[in-house]
């Protein structure tokens, strides 16, 4: 009886660790699912959170992309301002030099070959540098693209983006003012900068 149950002893330790072990397995299993399920929640609680993050991002980018477009608008405006003022201190000195100011009426030509056309009279004696004459805002006649240099003047063809004494009851009797047309918009047509004969500039809305 004693060596049978000797015997027995190690089959039943052997027994125990085969269900320990099919218990751990069992367990390990559950365990590994959960662990799965929770990666898989951690990850679409990121995904949730990183859509939040693009709809604020969009929203704010909406909210100041109109005050951008009106802080650059306004920056041109101030730049065109800026412009027809050197452009009067220009006529200003050839007026003391010549006691009148430059022949030429509802123009924006400046240069032919061989002649100095309205504003073109300035330069180079009374206004260094023709960039002055192209309004920032041109959506056609720009600088450095049908703007010539300020030593071509009275030797090509030559355009500005403003009209020299604009006729015209919407230019209120102006000297130079933003030239709207042969397909060129200053300031995309809304706004008209004009350049009064005291030296005063103006803006008139459309």
């Amino acid at each position: 009886m004693f060596d049978r149950d000797y015997m027995a002893a190690p089959a039943a330790d052997k027994a125990q660790g085969r269900m320990r072990d099919d218990f751990m397995k069992v367990t390990g299993t559950a365990q590994a699912r959960g662990t799965g399920r929770a990666a898989r929640a951690r990850l679409a609680f990121t995904l949730v959170e990183l859509l939040v993050v693009m709809a604020i991002i969009s929203m704010l980018v909406a909210l100041a992309l109109p005050a951008m477009v009106r802080a650059r608008r306004l920056a041109l405006t101030v730049s065109c301002k800026n412009n027809l003022r050197q452009i009067y201190v220009g006529l200003e000195n050839y007026k003391v030099s010549w006691r009148e100011w430059p022949p030429g009426r509802n123009t924006n030509r400046i240069s032919r070959p061989g002649e100095r056309i309205g504003l073109g009279h300035l330069a180079p004696d009374y206004i260094g540098d023709v960039g002055v004459f192209y309004c920032p805002a041109a959506s056609k006649i720009r600088l450095g693209e049908m703007s010539i240099f300020t030593d071509e003047v009275g030797k090509v063809d030559g355009v500005c983006s403003y009209l020299y004494k604009p006729a015209g009851a919407e230019y209120l009797g102006a000297v130079v003012g933003d030239y709207n047309g042969g397909g060129n918009r200053n300031h995309k047509g809304e706004t008209l900068n004009l350049l009064q004969y005291d030296g005063s500039v103006k803006s008139v809305r459309r």
